[in-house]
């Protein structure tokens, strides 16, 4: 995720709001269950009323032996069914509190064998400024950010289907969209179905087979156009690349895109194949940010062929080795998603260099922002912390952010290229579809490069 448009602000080193409230209830859940495969059902046509009800049958394991309760995280909306094996429960058979669904089982939840859990829900879906699902009937979109900037925990599916809603845990997911008829749902994966509904509405399925974070999930719903395209991955496979963007920014969208097979190429060079299934970007209303959502970006509104939209696109699919496909354990270590990828957009700069899509300039620019924003923040200040186990308050600052990136510069100049991008092919090969801590981090670059890397850590991450 990236806050920054065209020059990120020294307001969004301050941080998040303190009014900004934990909610203890979430904690635990993970530890309890794990969901194998989500499919969800949304009806997204309310855009006056700006409500939403859904479906979702979850293959829930129990992670302990004899397991008879569950919970599962649900924001704001109104439960109006749970069935487990395909059965209806009785009402008093489960709680809600408005925050968290509890659940009481007729007979244990296995350990080994996933069991559906199903859910039928609807209400008004909780939006944020950035974060949460939001509606904009003026301009015929609705769409959701999978995390929350003012929200602890940040995760944030919660806001629009049932989930675990945590950083660590992975799934799949199948999910249909019920939308007004000339709309397009774009969601994760790949496109599954389509299907005209005789009360002038449609459906639209969409599949991601890769096990990924819930906070990843997403969708957007518009008047869009298709821009398609398609790159030759090292792996000997095809990766197709889909752009949504509305009617009036496509000629502009066209160009500023036009550069993702290059940094395609720079990113397989330097960390090996993309994993995915496709690379996706959908345009969307949200104010000078974007998110990594997997295989579908959401990407801000008007897209333009200039050095700052192309940084922020390039440091959105970066994501898809740093984030997506191995994901911070915790909030702690979101540097290893953020402090990286915003790293690496330099490497992709310089790759772009030389084929014209980037000046000289450009990457002076980049550099200067990031050396000024990780290095003004002064002793005695509430923010003056460690990059690793940042306060949560903080998660999407600068201390993540760019001081991440100008750490992550120092690690490639005391390695030198070869054992630096050896040892991040290797660290994204070894937790691919997994969690790492900023400690695992470390024990992977030193066992790939056969450096000790404690000195470096104890100036540069930890003090």
């Amino acid at each position: 995720m990236n806050r920054k448009l065209t020059v990120l602000t020294v307001a969004l080193a301050v941080g998040i709001s303190a009014s900004a409230q934990e909610s203890p209830k979430d904690a635990g859940i993970h530890d309890h269950i794990t969901v194998d495969h989500h499919k969800v059902c949304v009806d997204i046509t309310d855009f006056q009323g700006g409500t939403i009800s859904g479906h979702a049958d979850l293959m829930v394991r129990s992670k302990a032996a004899k397991t008879r309760s569950i919970s599962l995280n649900l924001l704001s909306m109104e439960v109006d069914e749970v069935s487990y094996r395909g059965k209806v429960l009785p009402e008093g058979s489960f709680s809600y509190d408005g925050s968290v669904l509890s659940i009481d089982l007729p007979r244990p939840l296995k350990t080994r064998k996933a069991t559906p859990v199903g859910v039928s829900y609807h209400g008004t879906p909780q939006g944020r400024s950035f974060g949460g699902f939001t509606w904009f009937p003026q301009m015929k979109m609705a769409h959701n950010m999978g995390v929350s900037i003012d929200d602890i925990p940040h995760s944030y599916a919660k806001s629009w289907y049932p989930a675990v809603d945590d950083f660590r845990a992975k799934s799949t997911y199948e999910m249909t969209y019920r939308v007004p008829d000339g709309f397009t749902a774009v969601g994760n994966g790949l496109l599954q179905d389509y299907t005209d509904l005789p009360d002038e509405t449609c459906l639209w399925t969409w599949k991601i087979s890769d096990n990924v974070p819930d906070y990843l999930i997403n969708v957007a719903v518009a008047e869009y156009r298709h821009i398609h395209m398609d790159y030759s991955s090292i792996s000997n496979r095809t990766v197709p690349i889909d752009i949504y963007v509305t009617p009036d920014e496509y000629d502009d969208a066209v160009k500023a895109y036009s550069i993702v097979p290059s940094v395609l190429r720079s990113l397989e060079s330097h960390f090996g194949p993309y994993a995915f299934e496709r690379v996706g970007y959908v345009s969307v209303n949200t104010t000078g940010g974007a998110m990594e959502h997997a295989t579908n970006i959401s990407m801000p509104r008007s897209p333009q062929p200039t050095a700052s939209y192309r940084e922020l696109a390039i440091h959105e699919l970066i994501h898809s080795w740093f984030g997506n496909r191995v994901t911070c354990e915790r909030p702690g270590d979101m540097w290893l998603n953020e402090g990286i990828t915003s790293y690496v957009v330099e490497t992709v700069i310089e790759d772009l260099i030389k084929e014209g899509s980037f000046t000289q300039e450009d990457l002076d620019a980049y550099q200067r922002e990031v050396d000024f924003l990780a290095t003004y923040i002064k002793k005695g200040d509430r923010r003056y912390h460690p990059i690793a186990d940042t306060p949560e308050t903080d998660t999407y600052g600068n201390i993540v952010y760019k001081k991440g990136a100008w750490v992550t510069r120092k690690l490639r100049q005391l390695l030198g290229d070869e054992a630096f991008f050896g040892g991040l092919r290797n660290y994204v090969r070894e937790f691919a579809f997994d969690n790492a801590t900023t400690e695992e981090f470390k024990a992977s670059m030193e066992r790939s490069t056969g450096t000790d890397l404690s000195d470096f850590f104890n100036e540069y991450i930890y003090n």
